[in-house]
Order: structure tokens, then C-alpha cells, then sequence
């Protein structure tokens, strides 16, 4: 098969962007379109491989997935026992397990699977998880393991026009199931592998469609169109636009027709064949695999990857060893054309690095080993992993999720809940306080880009809401079940990241809620604990912990005060002060009287934290006037 060297100019633009856009600095806000590149060039030289092969009648399952696991294999395990130990030495201890838990879904290949539950690709914290970038590669090796026997079928049951019967088919139903998930579970999609392939598949198209028809002639003005498309996605896409799978078409589109109709002649041969993109190309493979951990580290560390100067050192040092993964590890390792043996003492060190990942990844999950280097005094603090904090705050309560209100005679006080996830924070609270018992609740969950508004001719679009992206479809008003439940229901309590300005909206949102129903209003206020610096703690001791505070940004105390101001106005409203809860005036507690913390982001609680507000709500006897039958 013939080297195309603008192929590797385009895996150096992709990789580019990629690493550029995680630095978080702004310059390409499209950058992880990036990864949609790759997954169309992968589909396309696979493709291409698998049909060779088929036409010369020497495709062998074995050799392919042989081939697979030594392109794949060394340079990610390398990665892994380096970090893992890196891991072991300067991680503390929670970090450390969320680490070692995603550590063994990604040897497994189903990093996707690990990421979808516990958060988003944007959410903010992902910044801190190294290894979430490994997602792409659990998608690819997913592909690869159906794909190769889907592709022999096709080509089977009808040679070159079966092969891409079977492709295009599976293409279409890709696509279709990721418009879907983009409208209804955007979060999910972007790991799921299903609505992923359709990328793959494209290049698979492009592989296989000169069989079909005539090879087209090299296109200048396609091919130059199609890079403009790749390098215009990276700047004017934002991650937050509604349906993603539709913008993405720009770049996979576009490296296709550069794919396609690339020739010698023109401005893209040109551009992607200079000498710093093909370089860039050949190691972007260990590129993308060193970027995201050491970003995470040096976060972790207390360094921003968001200033230019300290981006730039890093992503030197990422370059440098990248170059030496690909040197000495993917070159060394890698399958010389036409080779279908390797050694077996290559085989048994993967093995064995993998073995030795795996076991200090359980080690640091079930036993108490990354806690014994630090006193009893400080394990309260160290004691919540960032999975299990996130994994609390999401899957608190999914069983009250648009629950229809089980016996309008019960004595239990009907609540109907709509909000954010700050909304299932507040009944993580609610259940430590044991209220459930009386309480009948329905929760309705909007998008947490979106305000639980009930607004006559709304714009969700509106600036001043800072939205980016249409929410009407999380307009959960327009719901017959949610408007049954609101009139149904004693009490509404709502609950969101509430953002300045909104007080207004707030109350139309009552208004138009008396319109169907009498029942008491409680409108939950914000809470913020700042940015938590565990290490910054564990460097205090136990009675600095308990007295250190986050002051309370001005505009956030306005807001408050703005929220509280909604029952003098409105009959039967109630506001639940956080800040006047568990804050005083130099600001808000990070850690409990107790030495737990309250919050790992800042803004939802821990189980601990939870608990803690549970607590001081009770002794004010704030929960028991909420919940009051009139």
C-alpha cells in the first residue's frame, strides 16, 4: 500500500488540536474535533488493509488482530506502568484510586464504558483524570474487535459491493442512533461506541468507493475546501453547541475530501506535507497518549495548564517523550509489512506489563496501602475519591427520577423537585436527614447548561442566561406528567446552579406555577466552597482545616440576597439559605467540624458534606418547616 504523506500531515493537525484545545487555553475551541479526524483516518487505512487482504485471499483473523494489538499494545502500556507509578509516588491517596480504577477499564479497552457514568467529556473535573482521553482508543479497539467479521461477510456475500453495502448500512444506523443520543443523552453520546463508528465507517467509505466507481481525479479546490473545513471546526465550534454529531460532519467530511481528492497541486498537498506536520504525525499516536496524562498531573500539582508560558514547557516536555515512546517503543515493537511472527519475549513483557498494572490498580482499590504514609488525623480528609464523590452526586435518588406521585390520599407530603444536579444534591441532603419517610418526591431533572423556568415565549438562547445552545429541549414544562405532578403536588421545590440576574425569571416562574396550583414554593439558594486544594489542607492542621473559609464572591452574595428577597413578594414561597446555614461572614467551610470534606468541585456536596448540612439544618429546624403540612 502506498505511503500517502499527507495522511500524516493530517493525523499532525489533528493531534495538534487536540493537545492544544486541552491546555485549556482557548485558542482552538473546537479542538477535540480532532479525534473525529483520527477515527475517520483509522476507518479509512483499516479498511483499506482488511480489503487487500480479502482480495489477495490471505485475510486471517489472526494476523489482524495481531497486527492491532502490537500497533496499540507497547506504546499504551508503556504509558500506563510509567504513570501508575508515577501515580504510587505523588498522588495522594484518593486520586491515587480513581487513578487505578480507570487504569484497569483502560487495559480492558472500555475506558468509554468506565467514563459515560461517572461525568461528561467537558465537565470540568475531567481536567484532573488522566486517563479519559483513553476513551478514543476503547471506541477504536470496540471497532476493531466486530468489525473485521462484519467486513469479511460483506465481502463474502459480495465481493467489493457487499464490503461496502455492509459499510455504508452500519454508517447510516451510526449516525441516525448519534442525532438521537445528541438530542436526548448528549452527555452518553460522546462515549458510546455505537454513535461513534459512523466515523470510522466514513473512512471505511472512502477505502473502498474507487472499487466501486472509477478512482476520482485529484481535486484541487475539493481537497482544499476539505482542509478549510477541518481547520475551521477547530476555532468556531464550542463543545456546548447543541448537536455535535451535525457539526462534526465540517471536519469528517472534510478529511474525507482530502482523502479523496488531495493531489500534488494543491494548497492542502502542500500544507499538510511540510516537514512539522508529518513529524508530528509519526509520534502523534504517543502524542495523544502522554498529553492528557501529564496535563492531569501538573494540575493535580497545582500548575496551570491555561498560561501560555507553562503550556508551551509542557507541551515540550510532552513532545520529548513522545518522541521517545515512538523511538523506542512503537518502532521496536511494531510489525514490519508482511510479517506474521513475533517474538515470543515481546509478547510475554506486554503480558507482564499488563499483569503489573492490573495488580497495583487493585492493590490501591481494595486495600488500605496509599493511606499508610499519612497520620489517622489526616484520613478523614483523604478519605473521599473523586469517583466516589462523583459517582454519589449523580446516582443519589435516580429512583425518584419523573416518578409518578403514588396515592393522591397518602398522608406523605407530596414534593415535586426540579432542577440541576444542585437539585439531587439537595436530596442527597434530604434522604441523610431521613425525611423520606414522609415525603413523596418526584424529580424532575433538566440539562445542567438549562434553568428550571417556567417561562410563556422563552428564549433559552438569551445571553444574559450565559446559554450557548437551545434548551428546549429540556423544557420539562411542556410535559403533561410533569404539569399532572405540579398540580398534584404540596410542595415544588427548585433547585439549580442559579446564575446572576435570575431573580426575575424566578419569579414568572412562580406566577405561572400558581396558575395551576396553590401548593408551597421552596426555592433552594447556591453554594460555593471555592477552589479545594487538598493538598493545600493536609499542609494545615486539624483546627486550621475546621477555621479556614471561601469568601463569598460578591456577585454570588448579591444573587443570594436577591433569591432571599422572593418570599416577601410572594405568598407561600420559602428561600433555604446555604450560605446562612454553614457559612459566617469570612466565608464557607471546605472541611466538616468533623475533618471531612464537604465538597471535591466546589460546588456539590460529598456524602460527608451532605450529612454535615443535613445536620445543621435539622438543629434549625429549617427541613422540618419546609416539609410542614399548612
Amino acid at each position: 500500500m502506498k505511503h500517502r504523506a499527507e495522511i500524516d500531515g493530517l493525523r499532525g493537525v489533528a493531534v495538534s488540536a487536540v493537545v492544544i484545545s486541552h491546555t485549556g487555553i482557548g485558542v482552538l475551541t473546537g479542538g477535540f474535533f480532532g479525534v473525529d479526524v483520527f477515527f475517520v483516518l483509522s476507518g479509512f487505512l483499516i479498511t483499506q488493509i482488511l480489503f487487500k487482504d480479502l482480495e489477495n485471499r490471505n485475510f486471517k483473523f489472526r494476523h489482524f488482530y495481531l497486527r492491532r494489538t502490537l500497533r496499540i499494545l507497547p506504546a499504551l502500556l508503556a504509558m500506563l506502568i510509567l504513570t501508575t507509578i508515577w501515580s504510587w509516588l505523588f498522588l495522594i491517596p484518593s486520586d491515587l484510586i480513581d487513578f487505578s480504577v480507570s487504569a484497569f477499564f483502560t487495559i480492558l479497552f472500555l475506558a468509554n464504558a468506565y467514563f459515560i457514568d461517572l461525568t461528561g467529556y467537558f465537565a470540568p473535573q475531567t481536567e484532573l483524570m488522566p486517563l479519559l482521553h483513553t476513551w478514543s482508543l476503547a471506541v477504536e479497539e470496540q471497532f476493531y474487535f466486530v468489525f473485521p467479521i462484519l467486513a469479511f461477510i460483506g465481502y463474502k456475500l459480495g465481493h467489493a459491493k457487499g464490503l461496502f453495502s455492509i459499510i455504508l448500512v452500519l454508517c447510516f444506523a451510526s449516525f441516525t442512533l448519534s442525532i438521537w443520543g445528541d438530542v436526548n443523552k448528549p452527555d452518553e453520546n460522546y462515549f458510546f461506541s455505537p454513535s461513534r463508528f459512523w466515523q470510522i465507517l466514513l473512512g471505511g467509505i472512502v477505502a473502498v468507493y474507487p472499487t466501486i466507481r472509477k478512482q476520482p481525479s485529484p481535486n484541487p479546490f475539493i481537497s482544499n475546501l476539505g482542509l478549510v473545513m477541518i481547520l475551521t471546526s477547530f476555532f468556531f465550534v464550542v463543545h456546548h453547541m447543541r448537536l455535535l454529531s451535525l457539526w462534526s460532519l465540517a471536519p469528517t467530511l472534510g478529511t474525507c475530501m482530502v482523502l479523496m481528492y488531495s493531489g500534488k497541486n494543491s494548497l492542502s498537498y502542500f500544507f499538510l506535507t511540510n516537514f512539522l506536520l508529518r513529524w508530528i504525525g509519526l509520534i502523534s499516536f504517543s502524542l495523544y497518549l502522554w498529553h492528557q496524562p501529564i496535563f492531569a498531573f501538573a494540575r493535580l500539582s497545582g500548575i496551570s495548564t491555561a498560561q501560555p508560558i507553562s503550556a508551551l514547557i509542557l507541551i515540550a516536555l510532552i513532545t520529548g517523550i513522545s518522541f521517545l515512546s515512538w523511538r523506542f517503543v512503537e518502532q521496536i515493537f511494531r510489525l514490519r509489512a508482511g510479517a506474521v511472527f513475533v517474538r515470543p519475549s515481546k509478547l510475554a513483557l506486554l503480558v507482564i506489563t499488563a499483569v503489573i498494572i492490573v495488580v497495583l490498580a487493585f492493590s490501591a482499590y481494595l486495600t488500605q496501602l496509599p493511606y499508610q504514609r499519612y497520620g489517622e488525623v489526616d484520613r478523614n480528609l483523604l478519605s473521599v475519591s473523586r469517583i466516589d464523590a462523583t459517582s454519589y452526586q449523580r446516582s443519589g435518588n435516580k429512583n425518584f427520577d419523573r416518578r409518578d406521585f403514588n396515592d393522591p390520599q397518602s398522608n406523605l407530603v407530596r414534593v415535586a423537585v426540579v432542577g440541576d444536579s444542585f437539585a439531587r444534591d439537595f436530596l442527597n441532603v434530604l434522604n441523610t436527614a431521613n425525611t423520606f419517610p414522609s415525603l413523596d418526591v418526584s424529580l424532575w431533572l433538566i440539562g445542567g447548561e438549562c434553568m428550571p423556568f417556567y417561562l410563556q415565549n422563552f428564549d433559552f438562547r438569551l445571553e444574559d442566561l450565559h446559554q450557548s445552545r437551545s434548551c428546549l429541549a429540556y423544557d420539562i414544562y411542556k410535559s403533561p406528567k410533569m404539569l399532572r405532578s405540579l398540580k398534584a403536588a404540596d410542595i415544588i421545590l427548585l433547585a439549580s446552579n442559579w446564575r446572576d440576574g435570575q431573580g426575575t425569571f424566578l419569579e414568572d416562574t412562580i406566577k405561572n406555577i400558581r396558575k395551576s396550583t396553590g401548593a408551597k414554593v421552596i426555592i433552594v439558594g447556591p453554594k460555593i466552597f471555592g477552589n479545594v486544594d487538598i493538598k493545600k489542607l493536609l499542609a494545615m492542621t486539624p483546627n486550621e482545616r475546621t477555621a479556614f473559609r471561601t469568601p463569598i464572591p460578591a456577585w454570588l452574595s448579591h444573587l443570594n440576597s436577591d433569591l432571599a428577597k422572593i418570599p416577601m413578594s410572594n405568598s407561600n414561597v420559602q428561600f433555604v439559605d446555604i450560605f446562612k446555614t454553614i457559612c459566617d461572614q469570612k466565608g464557607c467551610p471546605q472541611v466538616t467540624p468533623s475533618g471531612w470534606l464537604i465538597s471535591l468541585d466546589g460546588r456539590h456536596l460529598t456524602f460527608q458534606g451532605a450529612s454535615y448540612l443535613a445536620k445543621v439544618l435539622s438543629e434549625q429546624r429549617a427541613i422540618e418547616r419546609m416539609f410542614a403540612k399548612d
